[in-house]
């Protein structure tokens, strides 16, 4: 854990998305505590409009989190997927009062402040090449058959590396699973 305190380089390789920016005022938590977790639940948050707790989270998903990452657009030093810490903060009250949508992209601008300033996070931004898939219909037709409107409730499936079987599944839980193939 000794790495903790130094500064940590990460690099976010951002192939489809841009990561949004930080206000320019650098939104500050009114009161913040940073904490390596006891070990438990992992990952787990609650959020309310006058404060945020982050539990037994690692720090490559609080980066994630507050840059809307998925994990493959993350790289970084090995620790920052192992080592877990608790967050606790309390949201300032002309926040706290904002409409929800306006208040959420303030505490992402907070959480990400905080990460600079407690974990002294660096950034570097760049977009890769990555290998591309094409979804294309075989040569004796589709194995696919729309039976109805998207659900929007995931389904349980059977898949593994080649194969995915399932009854029902919307095409956007589909997408969801091919993209970390």
């Amino acid at each position: 854990m000794t790495q903790f305190a130094t500064a940590l380089p990460i690099l976010l390789a951002v192939a489809t998305q841009t990561a949004a920016q930080a206000a320019p005022a650098d939104p500050q938590f009114e009161v913040a505590s940073v904490k390596p977790a006891n070990p438990g639940p992992r990952g787990v948050w609650t959020d309310s409009p006058i404060r945020i707790r982050m539990m037994n989270m690692s720090l490559k998903e609080l980066v994630a989190f507050a840059f809307d990452l998925k994990d493959y657009q993350l790289a970084g030093l090995a620790w920052i997927d192992s080592e877990r810490f608790d967050i606790f903060a309390k949201t300032p009250s002309e926040v706290a009062d904002l409409q929800e949508a306006e208040r959420w992209r303030q505490k992402l601008a907070m959480i990400r402040s905080l990460l600079a300033d407690r974990f002294k996070l660096a950034v570097h931004r760049e977009s890769k090449d990555l290998p591309v898939y094409a979804l294309v219909i075989a040569k004796n037709g589709a194995k696919i058959q729309e039976i109805g409107p998207d659900s929007g409730y995931y389904v349980k499936g059977d898949i593994h590396r080649g194969h995915i079987a399932a009854q029902r599944m919307p095409m956007s839980q589909l997408v969801d699973i091919l993209k970390f193939w």
